[in-house]
């Protein structure tokens, strides 16, 4: 099926609707007016058969600015910890800009339920308390005196840890990808 680019059809994406343009069909796929090329949509051309959305409000905008910027700060907070000492800090984004990350994270989380970003404010959150709990255990350790070792170790490993999220993460958000195994 070839559509003229004027032509516009409604496309069913798993459970959404969107108003694209279907420039040309390419195998099992449709190239969109974007430039991408899905296979996971249907093209159809009768009104009747899938209805247009009532209205699109704001709430049905997916805040994928706000996990950027969490993901920014979370990823500074990881990286100014490390560079402040030279050393692996207790918790690594926990400072002013890991906590306002996660902050961003729990704000937005409700507006992008249902959505691939919901798993990357999702993965964002447990990082940050994950990462507490790691520190908070070092730092308990660090009181006794065989601990001071372990819980360097610990800091350590939390530091790559959190970076290792972060770069993960941020692969993923960039291809517009849910996290795999993040509800």
């Amino acid at each position: 099926m070839v559509a003229p680019a004027s032509q516009a059809y409604r496309i069913q994406h798993v459970f959404r609707t969107f108003d694209r343009k279907v420039i040309q069909k390419q195998g099992q796929g449709y190239v969109l007016a974007q430039g991408q090329v899905r296979q996971d949509v249907k093209c159809l051309e009768n009104e009747a058969e899938f209805p247009a959305p009532q209205s699109a409000s704001s709430s049905s905008t997916v805040p994928v600015t706000a996990g950027l910027v969490a993901y920014l700060l979370i990823g500074i907070a990881a990286v100014l910890d490390l560079a402040r000492s030279g050393l692996a800090a207790p918790a690594p984004i926990l400072s002013i800009i890991g906590i306002v990350a996660v902050v961003i994270c729990y704000v937005k989380r409700d507006e992008a339920a249902g959505t691939w970003v919901a798993s990357h404010l999702t993965w964002l959150i447990r990082t940050f308390w994950w990462s507490l709990l790691w520190g908070a255990l070092g730092f308990l350790l660090w009181f006794t005196l065989i601990g001071i070792p372990v819980a360097w170790a610990i800091w350590v490993a939390c530091a790559i840890w959190v970076i290792y999220r972060v770069v993960r993460g941020y692969l993923l958000f960039k291809d517009s990808r849910a996290i795999p195994g993040v509800a």
